[in-house]
């Protein structure tokens, strides 16, 4: 369930805010937490400040007593908002928001829960040896391989397998949401 919010000044939409209650999650981490996705806003913090009351309203109003985000739909979209590295590309999957959403955020109350990190590396790097001597002994120990994808289709592919290994390596931990079919069905989507 979802509520989507909408902010218009003088018939213009100034800023959007979705506010979620993830049942899945919730019943996977035993909690009523609301996740808070897709905030934009101009860099007005009236402006945020209006829809996040709003979407606090709903989430109380849905028995949820905690927001988390921003997060999305499943469990593998919305990871948060991008601190540094601005002038970057961003990766898949990896968020790309307007540097003063952090700054209005902790203006509302927010706090940082953890940091995600991303860096690039360039196709032409060259790997020191040791690495890949590494590399071959814990593939060998582990039975793991390195597989390349050439397109989208053959990633597409693997996904069922790939959803397999990301719930298995939740099972016994807290924070996470299982993916199901639908979720799965959702990240072939946006692969396609």
């Amino acid at each position: 369930m979802a509520a989507f919010f909408l902010a218009e000044e003088d018939g213009f939409i100034v800023g959007r805010l979705t506010v979620l209650d993830n049942r899945l999650y919730n019943e996977y981490n035993h909690e009523k937490t609301a996740f808070i996705y897709q905030f934009e806003c101009e860099p007005d913090l009236d402006i945020a400040k209006h829809l996040f009351e709003s979407g606090i309203k709903w989430a109380r109003s849905r028995g949820l007593n905690k927001l988390l985000g921003p997060k999305g739909f499943t469990a593998l979209e919305g990871l948060g908002l991008l601190v540094k590295g601005f002038e970057l590309r961003p990766p898949f999957g990896l968020p790309n928001n307007a540097p003063f959403y952090p700054e209005f955020l902790e203006s509302l109350g927010f706090e940082t829960v953890n940091d995600i990190i991303s860096g690039y590396l360039g196709a032409d790097i060259q790997y020191p040896e040791r690495i890949h001597e590494i590399s071959a002994r814990v593939q060998e120990r582990r039975g793991l391989r390195i597989t390349r994808f050439h397109n989208r289709r053959e990633l597409r592919r693997a996904i069922s397998y790939r959803r397999e290994l990301y719930n298995g390596a939740l099972e016994g931990t807290s924070g996470g949401t299982l993916v199901n079919d639908e979720g799965i069905k959702i990240l072939a989507d946006h692969l396609a």
